[in-house]
């Protein structure tokens, strides 16, 4: 039986040839793999706003009805004299109206949404939970976490909702269809 010996091939690395460019595409994969250990870890799942907590020293913007989240909000957010049903249509209309903005994903019936909104300076994450109210009125509940860290893109995220989805429901008289 014979032995077979490899041997490692030992690139020289020069300014030509054919080991440069495997070179320099190895140091680029280097470098964007140390960077994504550096981005800032995904923002939390929000399982129910009802215990909640954001995680701390992470910047974030929370927007709650009162009593509704466990967690302290940002902002209280007013309830709208519009059904739930009939909300989620109103939000699902004006998150379809704002520039930049993907939806994720949709929860407990369609009252939870889940969206990518880019703005100038990255992109956030935001949950909104649609909260229903007595009376046939409600509300929304807003968590948004940038991922660059930027807590005024927060805000202006949160706020430019709750001031579009207001817009909406007070325009519709609450008619929209769900």
């Amino acid at each position: 039986m014979r032995a077979v010996v490899l041997k490692a091939a030992t690139p020289v690395i020069t300014g030509s040839g054919r080991a440069a460019p495997t070179a320099r595409f190895f140091g680029l994969a280097l470098f964007l793999l140390l960077a994504a250990c550096a981005a800032p870890p995904p923002p939390p799942h929000i399982g129910s706003f009802g215990d909640f907590t954001p995680p701390a020293g992470q910047p974030h913007y929370l927007a709650c009805p009162q009593n509704y989240c466990l967690a302290t909000p940002d902002i209280m957010t007013a309830l709208i004299p519009v059904p739930a049903d009939r909300m989620r249509g109103i939000v699902r209309h004006a998150l379809e109206t704002l520039p930049q903005v993907a939806l994720v994903s949709t929860d407990n019936e369609g009252l939870r949404l889940v969206y990518r909104e880019g703005t100038a300076n990255g992109t956030s994450l935001v949950t909104v939970e649609i909260v229903d109210a007595e009376d046939g009125a409600s509300g929304l509940a807003i968590y948004s976490q940038s991922e660059t860290g930027d807590r005024a893109a927060d805000r202006d995220v949160v706020w430019r909702l709750i001031d579009t989805v207001t817009r909406a429901a007070t325009q519709s008289g609450g008619h929209r269809a769900g």
